[in-house]
């Protein structure tokens, strides 16, 4: 089997196949989707885009191009009014995290496949590789490889930052960093960004719920931005 023709295994792929082989299945081999809406996905991508873009406008226009897909049925009015509310929302995370955040990779969205290995042996799979994408690649100080990884959360507190340290994507990461780059990467700036829990009042309108995030985002950057550097050995 060409490399080319090996089955990818993701960090997402690998966490549906732990909780449920069974979906997996449908999912990753079937082919099957689920054409329902789902809002964290969909905003956590185009809030990935409009970080790799550096702007809000993209990560918005990310948005409105994933939930209006030219095959799917007219939207509702109510479709539309959460829409203009996810917008401000992403709006809000976008810009919080640029403001707060002034450093960026060169590097970013970095695409990789390599051999997925016998731990025993050292040999390569002769049907999967193991596949992802780096947010970012920077070096340190000392020209040392730094991963970033970003990240959005409902929740953002202490016992998420702790369960960093067991973190299976991160050891991933690093080991498939280092195989990429030989050379070993120890080090990942892991940014990550709280998604607002304030809703609209049935008093204001879009427009009056778009400046009140954004507004809470400048006022509490401390509540719903953090950033940990993370290591393994």
């Amino acid at each position: 089997m060409e490399t080319s023709d090996r089955v990818p295994l993701t960090q997402s792929s690998l966490r549906t196949l732990g909780s449920c082989e069974e979906k997996y299945r449908l999912r990753y081999i079937e082919g099957l989707r689920s054409s329902a809406y789902r809002p964290a996905l969909t905003i956590g991508t185009a809030f990935h885009a409009g970080i790799e873009l550096g702007s809000a406008d993209a990560a918005a226009e990310s948005y409105r191009t994933a939930r209006t897909p030219s095959w799917g049925p007219p939207l509702s009015d109510l479709d539309l009014e959460a829409m203009k509310r996810d917008e401000a929302v992403l709006r809000a995370m976008v810009d919080g995290a640029l403001r707060l955040w002034t450093t960026w990779p060169a590097r970013r969205e970095v695409e990789f496949s390599l051999p997925l290995r016998n731990p025993a042996t050292g040999a390569p799979s002769t049907r999967h590789v193991f596949s992802g994408v780096f947010d970012g690649l920077w070096e340190d100080l000392d020209g040392r490889p730094v991963l970033l990884e970003m990240k959005t959360t409902s929740r953002l507190d202490a016992d998420y930052l702790r369960r960093l340290d067991l973190d299976p994507q991160i050891s991933a990461y690093c080991h498939a960093a280092s195989a990429l780059l030989g050379t070993p990467v120890r080090e990942v700036v892991y940014r990550v960004v709280r998604k607002p829990s304030i809703r609209q009042r049935k008093t204001e309108s879009v427009e009056e719920y778009a400046e009140r995030v954004a507004a809470d985002y400048i006022e509490r950057p401390d509540f719903y931005l953090a950033e940990e550097v993370v290591r393994r050995s």
